[in-house]
């Protein structure tokens, strides 16, 4: 296991000429209502031209959002892995993931612009020993230092750890990960409560989830 290391500050760099927003939509978890709703906010919270892919074993037919099919048979969130496969999407392409149950809540321009390989979100939750890094909201470049995380992967991984972000942290081992600032990305259940106001996007771990509550937040942006 990496030691754990301090939170470092992202880097913001150019702005790319374009980029492709991906996520992840496998098994029942979710109705397409959650695809439909986050493509519908990085349209409205992008300026630059985009591409939205979803990764799914479910039929996606929406307008905008293209649908690639896994690969492998890996469950819920270990498909996020299969993202850094430098096959899937042009070389040197910027990259935005977000989770389906994110609410964005104003421009995400800033995140796309990040100077750095790979970036992700700190890790709110007290179990910052298995990963000081959360994986709701993350950016990289295809084909660039992050394939580390597909390459290096084997099944095994699902049974030793919890969650791909536990995944992530050891596979870049060597690669001091750098964070989004807190006061942009901020978690519902541990942010969103205690009267944090205007965060870029409100991630939604664990539960409730975006259709449970009726925070002012999830009524003016999540639709």
């Amino acid at each position: 296991m990496p030691a754990l290391e301090p939170v470092k500050p992202v880097a913001y760099g150019a702005t790319p000429g374009s980029v492709i927003v991906a996520c992840v939509w496998v098994g029942d978890k979710y109705p397409i209502e959650y695809v439909r709703k986050l493509h519908s906010m990085v349209k409205r919270n992008l300026s630059m031209p985009f591409r939205f892919a979803c990764l799914s074993d479910n039929e996606v037919n929406i307008p905008g959002v293209e649908r690639y099919h896994p690969r492998h048979d890996w469950p819920g969130w270990w498909q996020k892995v299969a993202l850094f496969d430098p096959d899937l999407f042009p070389r040197g392409r910027r990259v935005l993931y977000l989770d389906l149950d994110v609410v964005v809540c104003r421009s995400i321009d800033n995140l796309c612009c990040v100077a750095d390989p790979l970036a992700l979100v700190e890790n709110f939750s007290p179990n910052r020993a298995r990963s000081p890094h959360n994986s709701s909201v993350m950016v990289w470049d295809a084909g660039g230092i992050a394939t580390r995380i597909y390459e290096r992967f084997h099944p095994q991984v699902m049974s030793d750890l919890h969650g791909d972000q536990c995944w992530i942290w050891r596979a870049m081992d060597g690669y001091t990960i750098p964070n989004f600032p807190r006061s942009d990305i901020q978690s519902y259940k541990y942010d969103s409560l205690r009267g944090r106001t205007d965060p870029q996007v409100v991630i939604f771990h664990g539960k409730p989830d975006p259709h449970e509550v009726n925070h002012e937040l999830v009524r003016e942006h999540w639709k």
